[in-house]
């Protein structure tokens, strides 16, 4: 019944046409310390009666701080909690081991502390000391126009998520809390915690433009259909883009004296988009246009409405693509709002720490 809808497909031959490409990951030496740790775990297991092989070393950094599962780091988590005396007097190399601060919290300062291991170390090198720390999503593959910001900064377009495999249960966590650890020491400590962009607030209404929705207007704003941006390289300067957009909306079809959409109060922008209007109303004023061309354009339920419409075929109705739209705006609102997310923000544009509209931040632009 099912094979109409599903194809197996064998595995290709191994060769020199596979579409897979390996990167040899450099990896340096291990340090003096990482060295010392090694011999120090060693002789700890040997007093211990445990068993300390090198695969336990070359596979998990900081094994004092993270190798709780197994028989050795259960005698080690007793110098973690506190409890020195008969311990220490029992087992001398306990106190040769490193210890680090960081299973409890779920992230290490790898800036204090350091990596603790080689293939770490290459592994942070072309993911978070390269830059990617700054980033709340990876860069598109196939932008429409060339990147700015963070994601200008050169080898951006190489940069990906990577995968790491471990038989060892104790890999995982250690990696994940040293680069979270690198991660969070470059960004603002004294950011702002909480949600910051609620459509509901009153003290910033130009949140509410981020989750209304106007179908004229997403199809007016169409990168593709208003500047036939071709997957070429030849990408449209986002300030082109825009100045397009605008022409765009103001041939639109309007009655020279309409709704007026008043750009210093954006409230009345996202009352005009939600109010069912049968056109797109004329824009008065350059800012209003400007600000409405950027909605349309990069607002994420707008964004996440065209990709929608691309994908799914004839028989899935425009309400089900709408709701769906919304949905995944709503995860970039729930991203955005993160305190993780703060911190970075703040970090990349400190003047939004003191009192400067955040939402046009959260534009996919």
């Amino acid at each position: 019944m099912l094979t109409s809808v599903i194809a197996r497909t064998e595995r290709p031959p191994s060769g020199e046409d596979d579409l897979i490409v390996e990167q040899p990951m450099p990896t340096e030496l291990p340090t003096a310390d990482e060295l010392a740790e090694y011999v120090a775990l060693r002789r700890l297991a040997r007093e211990v009666g445990s068993q300390m092989g090198v695969d336990y070393w070359k596979s998990i950094p900081f094994f004092g701080t993270f190798g709780d599962d197994y028989a050795l780091g259960k005698a080690i988590a007793s110098k973690r909690k506190g409890r020195r005396s008969a311990e220490l007097d029992e087992y001398p190399s306990l106190t040769r081991v490193r210890v680090v601060p960081g299973q409890e919290s779920g992230w290490v300062d790898a800036a204090s502390f350091g990596y603790g291991h080689p293939r770490v170390r290459a592994l942070a090198a072309g993911t978070v000391d390269a830059g990617m720390w700054k980033f709340l999503w990876l860069p598109p593959s196939l932008p429409y126009t060339p990147p700015g910001g963070v994601y200008a900064q050169p080898g951006v377009e190489r940069m990906t998520k990577r995968l790491v495999f471990s038989s060892w249960n104790s890999t995982p966590a250690a990696v994940s809390a040293l680069l979270s650890g690198a991660a969070h020491h470059p960004m603002n400590p004294d950011a702002v915690r909480g949600d910051r962009l609620r459509a509901d607030d009153e003290s910033a209404p130009g949140n509410n433009l981020l989750f209304s929705f106007h179908r004229q207007l997403a199809e007016a704003t169409d990168p593709l259909h208003v500047t036939a941006v071709r997957y070429d390289g030849d990408s449209t300067l986002p300030s082109d883009l825009l100045a397009t957009v605008r022409s765009v909306l103001e041939a639109g079809e309007v009655a020279d004296d309409g709704q007026p959409w008043t750009a210093s109060d954006p409230r009345e922008v996202g009352e005009l988009l939600n109010g069912g209007a049968s056109s797109i109303g004329a824009v008065p004023t350059a800012g209003d246009l400007a600000l409405v061309s950027r909605i349309g354009t990069a607002g994420p339920t707008y964004v996440a409405w065209r990709a929608l419409r691309r994908l799914a075929g004839p028989e899935v109705g425009e309400e089900v693509i709408a709701t769906a739209a919304a949905g995944i705006a709503d995860g970039f609102r729930s991203l955005f709002n993160r305190g993780d997310s703060t911190a970075l923000l703040d970090s990349l544009y400190p003047e939004k720490s003191n009192g400067e509209p955040v939402w046009p931040d959260s534009l996919c632009t």
